[in-house]
This record gives structure tokens, C-alpha cells and sequence, in this order.
């Protein structure tokens, strides 16, 4: 059975990995735990949209810290022309 992990399992693989376990794990350990849910269409194409907000949301956080050193880097730069290291 193919199912997609909601929390790391070791030996396994990590949260939000899609995996093949054999059918009697799945359905008596994984499944009824809450630590994996069924790899049908709709939860695959609702995992691929959370990844994708994800990365977005990483993106975002990555460009304003870009922003930030940039101003720290030319405010700094006008004080004492040394910002190489930024």
C-alpha cells in the first residue's frame, strides 16, 4: 500500500514522504495511529499544494532577509566602507 507519512518514521521515512509499506503495516499500525494516511489522488494533490505554499513561504522569508542585508550592508557601507563580510 502507498501512503503518505505525517510524522518521520524510522526505517521509514520522513514526514510527508510518500511510501510503499507492506498492506498489514499500513493498515494496522501506520493507519489507525494517525502517523500515515492513504496516498489517494486527492491527498497526494493536497500534499503537493501544502509543499508548494511551503516554498513559497520560504521564498518570501529568504527574499526579505535578502532586502535587509542589502540595507544593512549600504548602511553600513556609508559608515565605514567596510561591508564585505555581509
Amino acid at each position: 500500500m502507498i501512503v503518505i507519512l505525517q510524522q518521520d518514521v524510522k526505517g521509514t521515512g520522513k514526514k510527508g514522504d510518500v511510501v510503499k509499506v507492506s498492506d498489514g503495516y499500513a493498515r494496522n499500525v501506520l493507519i489507525p495511529k494517525g502517523i500515515a494516511k492513504e496516498a489517494t489522488e486527492g491527498n497526494v494533490k493536497n500534499l503537493n499544494r501544502q509543499k508548494n505554499l511551503k516554498n513559497k513561504v520560504s521564498f518570501r522569508s529568504l527574499k526579505k532577509n535578502i532586502i535587509k542585508s542589502s540595507l544593512i550592508c549600504r548602511w553600513a557601507g556609508s559608515i565605514s566602507r567596510n561591508c564585505s563580510r555581509l
